[in-house]
Protein backbone atom coordinates (compact mmCIF):
# COMPACT_ATOMS: atom_id res chain seq x y z
CA UNK A 1 0.00 0.00 0.00
CA UNK A 2 1.53 3.49 -0.95
CA UNK A 3 1.99 5.99 2.03
CA UNK A 4 -1.49 7.99 2.61
CA UNK A 5 -0.05 10.95 4.18
CA UNK A 6 1.36 13.97 2.85
CA UNK A 7 5.59 14.58 3.06
CA UNK A 8 4.86 18.34 3.66
CA UNK A 9 2.71 17.04 7.00
CA UNK A 10 5.06 14.49 7.71
CA UNK A 11 7.81 16.77 8.02
CA UNK A 12 6.08 19.12 10.44
CA UNK A 13 7.18 18.99 13.75
CA UNK A 14 4.59 19.15 16.02
CA UNK A 15 3.58 21.72 18.72
CA UNK A 16 4.87 21.34 21.88
CA UNK A 17 3.94 24.68 23.49
CA UNK A 18 0.49 22.84 22.77
CA UNK A 19 1.74 19.59 24.14
CA UNK A 20 2.30 21.52 27.21
CA UNK A 21 -1.09 23.07 27.54
CA UNK A 22 -2.52 19.69 27.39
CA UNK A 23 -0.51 18.04 30.12
CA UNK A 24 -1.38 21.09 31.94
CA UNK A 25 -5.41 21.07 31.78
CA UNK A 26 -4.76 17.27 33.34
CA UNK A 27 -3.88 19.22 36.11
CA UNK A 28 -5.29 20.48 39.40
CA UNK A 29 -3.83 23.72 40.92
CA UNK A 30 -1.16 24.09 37.88
CA UNK A 31 -1.27 27.80 36.40
CA UNK A 32 -0.16 27.23 32.24
CA UNK A 33 1.93 29.20 30.08
CA UNK A 34 1.16 27.14 27.61
CA UNK A 35 -0.91 28.84 25.43
CA UNK A 36 -2.36 33.09 25.40
CA UNK A 37 -5.39 32.34 27.62
CA UNK A 38 -6.73 35.78 29.62
CA UNK A 39 -7.32 35.51 33.48
CA UNK A 40 -10.77 36.71 32.74
CA UNK A 41 -14.05 35.42 31.51
CA UNK A 42 -15.60 36.50 28.50
CA UNK A 43 -17.85 39.85 30.32
CA UNK A 44 -21.92 38.86 30.65
CA UNK A 45 -22.94 41.38 28.30
CA UNK A 46 -20.90 39.80 25.34
CA UNK A 47 -22.01 36.36 26.62
CA UNK A 48 -25.92 37.42 26.86
CA UNK A 49 -25.94 38.94 23.57
CA UNK A 50 -24.60 34.86 22.37
CA UNK A 51 -27.44 33.53 24.47
CA UNK A 52 -30.23 36.04 22.73
CA UNK A 53 -29.05 35.62 19.33
CA UNK A 54 -29.42 31.66 20.23
CA UNK A 55 -32.81 32.05 21.68
CA UNK A 56 -33.80 34.26 18.40
CA UNK A 57 -32.65 31.05 16.47
CA UNK A 58 -29.80 32.96 14.54
CA UNK A 59 -27.94 29.60 13.75
CA UNK A 60 -27.98 29.78 9.80
CA UNK A 61 -24.74 30.58 7.85
CA UNK A 62 -23.75 34.39 7.47
CA UNK A 63 -22.16 35.75 4.56
CA UNK A 64 -18.87 34.14 3.81
CA UNK A 65 -17.51 37.71 4.22
CA UNK A 66 -19.08 37.65 8.09
CA UNK A 67 -22.04 40.06 9.06
CA UNK A 68 -21.88 43.31 6.91
CA UNK A 69 -22.61 45.55 10.53
CA UNK A 70 -19.86 43.41 12.10
CA UNK A 71 -17.49 44.32 9.19
CA UNK A 72 -18.35 48.05 9.54
CA UNK A 73 -17.83 48.04 13.11
CA UNK A 74 -14.44 46.66 13.05
CA UNK A 75 -13.71 49.21 10.11
CA UNK A 76 -14.73 51.64 12.46
CA UNK A 77 -12.88 50.47 15.31
CA UNK A 78 -9.84 50.03 13.13
CA UNK A 79 -10.09 53.78 12.02
CA UNK A 80 -10.73 55.45 14.97
CA UNK A 81 -8.71 53.20 17.14
CA UNK A 82 -5.29 53.06 15.02
CA UNK A 83 -6.20 55.35 11.87
CA UNK A 84 -5.98 52.03 9.45
CA UNK A 85 -8.34 52.62 6.19
CA UNK A 86 -9.76 49.60 5.63
CA UNK A 87 -13.19 49.71 4.78
CA UNK A 88 -15.96 46.74 5.17
CA UNK A 89 -14.90 45.30 1.67
CA UNK A 90 -11.73 45.01 2.86
CA UNK A 91 -12.44 42.67 6.22
CA UNK A 92 -12.54 39.51 6.18
CA UNK A 93 -14.21 37.62 9.56
CA UNK A 94 -12.56 34.51 10.39
CA UNK A 95 -12.46 31.48 12.77
CA UNK A 96 -9.82 32.92 15.00
CA UNK A 97 -6.70 34.88 14.05
CA UNK A 98 -5.37 31.51 13.39
CA UNK A 99 -7.44 30.78 10.26
CA UNK A 100 -6.33 34.39 9.12
CA UNK A 101 -2.60 34.10 9.02
CA UNK A 102 -3.26 29.99 6.91
CA UNK A 103 -5.36 31.58 4.43
CA UNK A 104 -3.36 34.85 4.00
CA UNK A 105 -0.36 32.90 3.23
CA UNK A 106 -2.05 30.43 0.96
CA UNK A 107 -3.64 33.22 -1.07
CA UNK A 108 -0.59 34.69 -1.44
CA UNK A 109 2.71 32.57 -1.38
CA UNK A 110 3.76 30.70 -5.01
CA UNK A 111 5.78 27.64 -4.23
CA UNK A 112 9.51 28.77 -3.78
CA UNK A 113 8.45 32.47 -2.23
CA UNK A 114 10.07 33.31 0.93
CA UNK A 115 8.38 35.00 4.44
CA UNK A 116 10.67 36.26 6.70
CA UNK A 117 9.36 35.34 10.30
CA UNK A 118 11.18 36.71 13.26
CA UNK A 119 11.40 34.33 16.32
CA UNK A 120 10.31 33.50 19.06
CA UNK A 121 7.49 33.94 18.03
CA UNK A 122 4.10 32.27 17.51
CA UNK A 123 3.85 28.64 16.78
CA UNK A 124 1.80 28.29 13.59
CA UNK A 125 3.60 31.31 11.34
CA UNK A 126 6.18 28.81 10.23
CA UNK A 127 3.81 25.82 9.62
CA UNK A 128 1.59 27.79 7.71
CA UNK A 129 4.49 29.61 5.12
CA UNK A 130 5.27 25.54 4.36
CA UNK A 131 1.73 23.85 3.49
CA UNK A 132 1.05 27.27 1.69
CA UNK A 133 4.03 26.01 -0.28
CA UNK A 134 6.63 28.94 0.74
CA UNK A 135 10.06 28.90 2.68
CA UNK A 136 10.54 30.05 6.13
CA UNK A 137 13.30 32.63 6.12
CA UNK A 138 13.75 32.81 10.35
CA UNK A 139 15.37 35.95 12.22
CA UNK A 140 16.73 35.67 15.96
CA UNK A 141 15.87 38.42 17.86
CA UNK A 142 17.73 39.61 20.47
CA UNK A 143 17.66 40.75 23.85
CA UNK A 144 20.02 43.58 23.67
CA UNK A 145 17.35 45.02 20.66
CA UNK A 146 14.68 44.39 23.32
CA UNK A 147 13.75 41.42 20.69
CA UNK A 148 12.47 43.96 18.17
CA UNK A 149 12.99 43.82 14.88
CA UNK A 150 16.04 45.67 13.43
CA UNK A 151 16.46 47.01 9.84
CA UNK A 152 20.15 46.04 9.89
CA UNK A 153 18.72 42.02 10.53
CA UNK A 154 15.90 42.58 8.02
CA UNK A 155 17.90 43.57 5.46
CA UNK A 156 20.66 40.85 6.04
CA UNK A 157 17.30 38.54 5.67
CA UNK A 158 16.08 40.06 2.13
CA UNK A 159 16.41 37.88 -1.11
CA UNK A 160 15.06 38.16 -4.48
CA UNK A 161 12.55 35.58 -3.20
CA UNK A 162 11.62 37.20 -0.30
CA UNK A 163 7.51 38.30 -0.49
CA UNK A 164 5.97 38.59 3.37
CA UNK A 165 7.43 39.82 5.91
CA UNK A 166 5.53 38.51 9.31
CA UNK A 167 5.15 41.54 11.80
CA UNK A 168 4.43 39.71 14.88
CA UNK A 169 4.12 42.82 17.47
CA UNK A 170 3.33 43.00 19.82
CA UNK A 171 4.97 40.13 20.16
CA UNK A 172 3.94 36.61 21.79
CA UNK A 173 5.77 35.44 23.95
CA UNK A 174 8.34 38.12 24.59
CA UNK A 175 5.83 40.79 24.69
CA UNK A 176 8.18 43.48 22.86
CA UNK A 177 6.63 46.05 21.13
CA UNK A 178 7.76 48.23 18.04
CA UNK A 179 6.91 52.43 18.43
CA UNK A 180 6.20 54.45 15.18
CA UNK A 181 10.02 55.51 14.39
CA UNK A 182 10.78 51.75 14.39
CA UNK A 183 7.91 50.78 12.10
CA UNK A 184 9.41 53.50 9.67
CA UNK A 185 12.74 51.67 9.36
CA UNK A 186 11.35 48.60 8.49
CA UNK A 187 8.00 49.99 6.18
CA UNK A 188 10.98 51.95 4.17
CA UNK A 189 12.78 48.63 3.76
CA UNK A 190 9.42 47.05 2.55
CA UNK A 191 8.32 49.66 0.00
CA UNK A 192 12.52 49.86 -1.05
CA UNK A 193 12.10 46.16 -1.88
CA UNK A 194 8.54 45.32 -2.52
CA UNK A 195 7.45 43.44 0.49
CA UNK A 196 4.06 43.03 1.71
CA UNK A 197 3.66 42.84 5.75
CA UNK A 198 1.37 40.34 7.26
CA UNK A 199 1.26 42.02 10.77
CA UNK A 200 -0.41 39.93 13.70
CA UNK A 201 -1.85 42.82 15.78
CA UNK A 202 -3.77 39.97 18.06
CA UNK A 203 -2.35 41.56 21.31
CA UNK A 204 -2.84 45.51 20.31
CA UNK A 205 -4.80 46.00 23.15
CA UNK A 206 -2.65 45.29 25.52
CA UNK A 207 0.04 47.29 24.41
CA UNK A 208 1.15 49.16 28.09
CA UNK A 209 3.76 51.48 26.79
CA UNK A 210 1.72 53.69 25.41
CA UNK A 211 -1.15 53.55 22.10
CA UNK A 212 -0.37 50.51 19.55
CA UNK A 213 0.98 51.40 16.42
CA UNK A 214 -0.11 49.43 13.44
CA UNK A 215 2.30 49.52 10.55
CA UNK A 216 -0.59 49.73 8.18
CA UNK A 217 -1.30 53.12 9.47
CA UNK A 218 2.33 54.57 8.24
CA UNK A 219 2.25 56.11 4.60
CA UNK A 220 2.65 53.66 1.61
CA UNK A 221 1.95 50.32 3.69
CA UNK A 222 -1.90 50.36 4.34
CA UNK A 223 -1.46 48.64 0.55
CA UNK A 224 0.87 46.43 1.13
CA UNK A 225 -0.69 45.12 4.99
CA UNK A 226 -2.49 42.48 6.00
CA UNK A 227 -3.70 43.42 9.66
CA UNK A 228 -4.95 40.35 11.11
CA UNK A 229 -6.86 40.69 14.85
CA UNK A 230 -9.27 39.34 17.05
CA UNK A 231 -11.68 39.16 19.57
CA UNK A 232 -9.91 36.16 21.69
CA UNK A 233 -7.06 38.11 23.85
CA UNK A 234 -8.65 41.66 24.46
CA UNK A 235 -12.16 40.49 25.21
CA UNK A 236 -11.82 36.68 26.61
CA UNK A 237 -12.88 35.05 23.94
CA UNK A 238 -10.83 32.58 23.06
CA UNK A 239 -12.93 29.92 23.03
CA UNK A 240 -15.83 31.82 20.46
CA UNK A 241 -13.22 31.88 17.74
CA UNK A 242 -13.71 34.60 15.93
CA UNK A 243 -10.80 36.77 14.26
CA UNK A 244 -10.45 39.31 11.31
CA UNK A 245 -8.48 39.96 8.88
CA UNK A 246 -8.38 43.62 7.25
CA UNK A 247 -6.08 44.65 4.14
CA UNK A 248 -6.20 45.47 0.34
CA UNK A 249 -9.33 44.51 -1.89
CA UNK A 250 -7.68 42.17 -3.97
CA UNK A 251 -6.25 40.17 -1.39
CA UNK A 252 -8.97 40.29 1.12
CA UNK A 253 -10.83 38.90 -2.47
CA UNK A 254 -8.77 36.08 -2.55
CA UNK A 255 -8.95 34.75 0.83
CA UNK A 256 -12.57 34.86 1.19
CA UNK A 257 -12.70 32.42 -1.88
CA UNK A 258 -10.41 29.87 0.17
CA UNK A 259 -12.77 30.68 3.31
CA UNK A 260 -15.82 29.97 1.60
CA UNK A 261 -14.90 26.71 0.04
CA UNK A 262 -13.36 25.41 3.73
CA UNK A 263 -14.93 26.90 6.64
CA UNK A 264 -18.25 28.58 4.22
CA UNK A 265 -18.57 31.54 7.42
CA UNK A 266 -17.75 32.01 10.76
CA UNK A 267 -19.82 30.80 13.58
CA UNK A 268 -23.04 32.71 13.70
CA UNK A 269 -23.44 32.78 17.54
CA UNK A 270 -19.83 34.36 17.90
CA UNK A 271 -20.49 37.12 15.25
CA UNK A 272 -23.65 38.42 16.58
CA UNK A 273 -22.37 39.59 20.53
CA UNK A 274 -18.78 40.91 18.91
CA UNK A 275 -20.87 43.31 16.12
CA UNK A 276 -23.01 44.89 19.62
CA UNK A 277 -19.40 44.98 21.25
CA UNK A 278 -17.39 46.56 18.52
CA UNK A 279 -19.95 49.24 18.52
CA UNK A 280 -20.08 50.23 22.21
CA UNK A 281 -16.08 50.35 21.89
CA UNK A 282 -16.52 52.71 18.59
CA UNK A 283 -18.39 55.26 21.21
CA UNK A 284 -15.91 54.20 23.98
CA UNK A 285 -13.02 55.31 21.48
CA UNK A 286 -15.17 58.34 20.19
CA UNK A 287 -15.77 59.54 23.68
CA UNK A 288 -12.02 59.69 24.72
CA UNK A 289 -11.13 61.20 21.29
CA UNK A 290 -13.29 64.04 22.43
CA UNK A 291 -12.14 64.88 25.65
CA UNK A 292 -9.05 64.85 24.29
CA UNK A 293 -9.98 67.66 21.74
CA UNK A 294 -11.51 69.33 24.55
CA UNK A 295 -8.72 69.33 26.91
CA UNK A 296 -6.80 72.42 26.57
CA UNK A 297 -2.58 72.27 24.96
CA UNK A 298 -1.23 74.69 27.65
CA UNK A 299 -2.50 71.56 30.10
CA UNK A 300 1.05 69.68 29.41
CA UNK A 301 1.02 66.16 28.79
CA UNK A 302 -2.35 65.79 30.19
CA UNK A 303 -3.90 66.00 26.98
CA UNK A 304 -2.44 63.01 25.76
CA UNK A 305 -3.43 60.90 29.00
CA UNK A 306 -6.72 59.91 28.42
CA UNK A 307 -7.27 56.34 28.46
CA UNK A 308 -10.09 53.92 27.87
CA UNK A 309 -10.72 52.23 31.01
CA UNK A 310 -13.36 49.29 31.67
CA UNK A 311 -16.57 48.77 29.89
CA UNK A 312 -19.51 47.17 31.75
CA UNK A 313 -23.10 46.50 31.21
CA UNK A 314 -25.02 47.00 34.33
CA UNK A 315 -28.73 46.22 34.22
CA UNK A 316 -30.36 47.51 30.85
CA UNK A 317 -27.24 50.46 31.11
CA UNK A 318 -24.23 50.88 29.47
CA UNK A 319 -21.10 52.21 31.30
CA UNK A 320 -18.04 53.92 29.41
CA UNK A 321 -15.02 54.44 31.76
CA UNK A 322 -12.65 57.23 30.32
CA UNK A 323 -10.13 58.23 32.60
CA UNK A 324 -6.80 60.40 33.30
CA UNK A 325 -4.55 59.73 36.06
CA UNK A 326 -2.27 63.07 35.64
CA UNK A 327 -2.70 64.30 39.44
CA UNK A 328 -4.13 67.55 38.09
CA UNK A 329 -6.93 66.74 35.99
CA UNK A 330 -9.45 67.70 38.45
CA UNK A 331 -8.48 71.27 39.25
CA UNK A 332 -8.28 71.75 35.33
CA UNK A 333 -11.62 70.36 35.01
CA UNK A 334 -13.64 71.94 37.73
CA UNK A 335 -11.50 75.05 38.18
CA UNK A 336 -8.86 75.89 41.05
CA UNK A 337 -8.21 78.99 43.11
CA UNK A 338 -4.91 80.81 41.67
CA UNK A 339 -1.85 80.84 44.13
CA UNK A 340 -2.14 82.99 47.07
CA UNK A 341 -6.22 82.77 46.63
CA UNK A 342 -7.34 86.01 45.44
CA UNK A 343 -8.35 84.79 42.12
CA UNK A 344 -10.15 81.69 40.63
CA UNK A 345 -9.30 79.87 36.67
CA UNK A 346 -12.23 78.67 35.43
CA UNK A 347 -12.63 74.75 34.94
CA UNK A 348 -12.56 73.59 31.10
CA UNK A 349 -15.19 71.09 32.04
CA UNK A 350 -13.80 68.70 29.36
CA UNK A 351 -15.48 65.48 30.00
CA UNK A 352 -18.77 67.40 30.71
CA UNK A 353 -18.30 69.49 27.01
CA UNK A 354 -17.58 66.23 25.29
CA UNK A 355 -20.67 63.58 27.59
CA UNK A 356 -22.36 66.59 25.83
CA UNK A 357 -21.40 66.31 22.22
CA UNK A 358 -21.78 62.35 22.10
CA UNK A 359 -24.90 62.54 23.70
CA UNK A 360 -26.22 64.83 20.57
CA UNK A 361 -25.08 62.90 18.13
CA UNK A 362 -25.85 59.48 19.47
CA UNK A 363 -28.89 59.12 18.69
CA UNK A 364 -28.44 59.43 14.75
CA UNK A 365 -25.15 57.19 15.32
CA UNK A 366 -27.84 54.57 17.02
CA UNK A 367 -30.43 54.95 14.00
CA UNK A 368 -27.80 54.15 11.43
CA UNK A 369 -26.49 51.36 13.23
CA UNK A 370 -29.90 50.12 13.92
CA UNK A 371 -30.98 50.81 10.01
CA UNK A 372 -27.72 48.67 8.95
CA UNK A 373 -28.86 46.01 11.64
CA UNK A 374 -32.27 46.03 9.93
CA UNK A 375 -31.22 45.96 6.41
CA UNK A 376 -29.14 42.85 7.17
CA UNK A 377 -30.93 40.49 9.32
CA UNK A 378 -33.47 38.03 9.54
CA UNK A 379 -35.14 38.69 12.77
Amino acid sequence: MRNPLSKTVMELEPSGIRRFFDVANTMDNVISLGVGEPDFDTPWHIREEGIYSLEKGRTYYTSNAGLLPLRREISRYLHDRFDLPYGPDEILVTVGGSEAIDICMRAMLDPGDEVILPEPCFVSYLPCVRMAGGTPVRISLEEKDEFKLTGKKLKEAITDKTKILVMPFPNNPTGAIMTAEELQVISDICKQHDIFVMSDEIYSELSYKGKHVSIASIPGMAERTIVINGFSKSFAMTGWRLGYAAGPKEIIKQMVKIHQYIIMSSPTTSQYPAEFREMVIDLAVQLQGKVKDNTPVKTGHLRNEWHVGSIEKRGNEYYIEVYNNVEYVEPVEYGHQTRGGKGFVKGAHMMELSLQEVQKHLPGYLREWMNDFLNTHEL
